[in-house]
Protein backbone atom coordinates (compact mmCIF):
# COMPACT_ATOMS: atom_id res chain seq x y z
CA UNK A 1 0.00 0.00 0.00
CA UNK A 2 1.13 3.06 -0.76
CA UNK A 3 1.11 6.72 1.34
CA UNK A 4 -1.11 8.18 -1.38
CA UNK A 5 -3.58 5.38 -1.14
CA UNK A 6 -3.52 5.10 2.91
CA UNK A 7 -4.04 8.95 2.55
CA UNK A 8 -6.86 9.16 0.60
CA UNK A 9 -8.51 5.77 2.58
CA UNK A 10 -8.07 8.04 5.43
CA UNK A 11 -9.86 10.99 3.99
CA UNK A 12 -11.98 8.65 3.02
CA UNK A 13 -12.69 7.30 6.12
CA UNK A 14 -13.04 10.69 7.65
CA UNK A 15 -15.39 12.17 4.85
CA UNK A 16 -18.04 8.92 5.66
CA UNK A 17 -17.37 9.75 10.07
CA UNK A 18 -17.70 13.52 9.52
CA UNK A 19 -21.07 12.92 6.93
CA UNK A 20 -22.72 10.50 9.60
CA UNK A 21 -21.80 12.29 12.29
CA UNK A 22 -23.45 15.27 10.87
CA UNK A 23 -26.49 12.98 9.91
CA UNK A 24 -26.80 11.63 13.77
CA UNK A 25 -26.46 15.29 14.91
CA UNK A 26 -28.76 16.66 12.52
CA UNK A 27 -31.71 13.56 13.06
CA UNK A 28 -31.46 14.42 16.79
CA UNK A 29 -31.74 18.15 16.66
CA UNK A 30 -34.73 17.39 14.45
CA UNK A 31 -36.04 14.97 17.22
CA UNK A 32 -35.69 18.02 19.92
CA UNK A 33 -37.56 20.29 17.88
CA UNK A 34 -40.21 18.45 17.19
CA UNK A 35 -41.15 17.55 20.50
CA UNK A 36 -40.89 20.67 21.84
CA UNK A 37 -43.53 21.96 18.81
CA UNK A 38 -45.62 19.15 20.49
CA UNK A 39 -45.02 19.76 24.14
CA UNK A 40 -45.78 23.69 23.48
CA UNK A 41 -49.16 22.40 22.00
CA UNK A 42 -49.79 19.77 24.24
CA UNK A 43 -49.54 22.16 27.55
CA UNK A 44 -50.06 25.59 26.22
CA UNK A 45 -48.81 29.23 27.15
CA UNK A 46 -48.55 29.44 31.39
CA UNK A 47 -51.84 30.05 32.67
CA UNK A 48 -50.14 31.79 36.39
CA UNK A 49 -47.10 33.52 36.74
CA UNK A 50 -44.47 31.26 39.00
CA UNK A 51 -44.38 32.10 42.87
CA UNK A 52 -41.85 34.55 43.77
CA UNK A 53 -39.64 32.73 46.54
CA UNK A 54 -37.52 35.71 47.06
CA UNK A 55 -36.79 36.31 50.92
CA UNK A 56 -34.40 34.85 54.00
CA UNK A 57 -34.82 30.90 54.77
CA UNK A 58 -33.38 29.19 57.46
CA UNK A 59 -32.39 30.51 60.69
CA UNK A 60 -28.32 31.01 62.43
CA UNK A 61 -26.01 33.52 63.01
CA UNK A 62 -24.17 35.85 61.09
CA UNK A 63 -24.33 37.73 58.02
CA UNK A 64 -27.06 35.44 55.17
CA UNK A 65 -25.45 33.46 52.63
CA UNK A 66 -26.53 34.75 49.11
CA UNK A 67 -27.47 32.58 46.35
CA UNK A 68 -28.46 33.75 42.92
CA UNK A 69 -30.85 31.56 40.80
CA UNK A 70 -30.86 32.65 37.02
CA UNK A 71 -32.69 30.73 34.51
CA UNK A 72 -35.77 30.14 32.51
CA UNK A 73 -38.77 28.85 33.54
CA UNK A 74 -37.64 25.69 35.68
CA UNK A 75 -35.12 28.63 37.70
CA UNK A 76 -38.40 30.81 37.88
CA UNK A 77 -40.37 27.38 39.42
CA UNK A 78 -42.84 27.01 36.42
CA UNK A 79 -45.36 24.63 37.32
CA UNK A 80 -45.47 24.40 41.18
CA UNK A 81 -48.11 25.40 43.46
CA UNK A 82 -46.33 26.49 46.66
CA UNK A 83 -43.69 28.58 47.15
CA UNK A 84 -41.98 26.34 49.22
CA UNK A 85 -41.43 24.09 45.61
CA UNK A 86 -39.51 26.64 43.85
CA UNK A 87 -36.04 25.20 43.29
CA UNK A 88 -34.61 28.55 44.80
CA UNK A 89 -36.23 28.35 48.24
CA UNK A 90 -35.73 24.17 48.31
CA UNK A 91 -32.05 25.35 47.63
CA UNK A 92 -31.59 28.33 50.10
CA UNK A 93 -33.41 26.11 52.80
CA UNK A 94 -30.64 23.23 52.37
CA UNK A 95 -27.84 25.34 52.08
CA UNK A 96 -29.14 26.88 54.83
CA UNK A 97 -28.86 23.37 56.81
CA UNK A 98 -25.82 22.65 55.66
CA UNK A 99 -24.03 25.82 56.68
CA UNK A 100 -25.70 26.54 59.95
CA UNK A 101 -26.30 29.85 58.41
CA UNK A 102 -29.88 31.61 57.00
CA UNK A 103 -29.45 32.00 53.35
CA UNK A 104 -30.68 34.77 51.03
CA UNK A 105 -32.41 33.67 47.78
CA UNK A 106 -32.74 35.98 44.64
CA UNK A 107 -34.49 34.49 41.93
CA UNK A 108 -34.61 37.07 38.57
CA UNK A 109 -35.74 34.19 36.10
CA UNK A 110 -38.19 34.79 33.54
CA UNK A 111 -41.14 32.98 31.84
CA UNK A 112 -40.13 32.44 28.86
CA UNK A 113 -36.96 33.18 28.94
CA UNK A 114 -34.94 34.97 25.97
CA UNK A 115 -31.13 35.17 25.82
CA UNK A 116 -31.81 39.11 25.89
CA UNK A 117 -33.48 38.58 29.28
CA UNK A 118 -30.16 37.81 30.57
CA UNK A 119 -28.26 41.00 30.87
CA UNK A 120 -31.80 42.58 32.51
CA UNK A 121 -31.41 39.68 35.09
CA UNK A 122 -27.89 40.14 36.35
CA UNK A 123 -28.88 44.15 36.81
CA UNK A 124 -32.27 43.39 38.47
CA UNK A 125 -30.22 40.81 40.96
CA UNK A 126 -27.35 43.42 41.24
CA UNK A 127 -29.60 46.15 42.01
CA UNK A 128 -32.06 44.20 44.48
CA UNK A 129 -29.41 42.67 46.16
CA UNK A 130 -27.07 46.14 47.06
CA UNK A 131 -30.30 47.69 47.88
CA UNK A 132 -31.48 45.14 50.60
Amino acid sequence: MTRASRARRIAAAAAYGGGGLGLIVSACWGLLLGQAKLARRVVGPPSASPPVGDGVYGSGGGRPLTLGLLGDSSAAGLGVQETWQTPGVLLATGLADAAGRCSWSLRPGSVPARSTCWSRSRRSAHTTRTSS
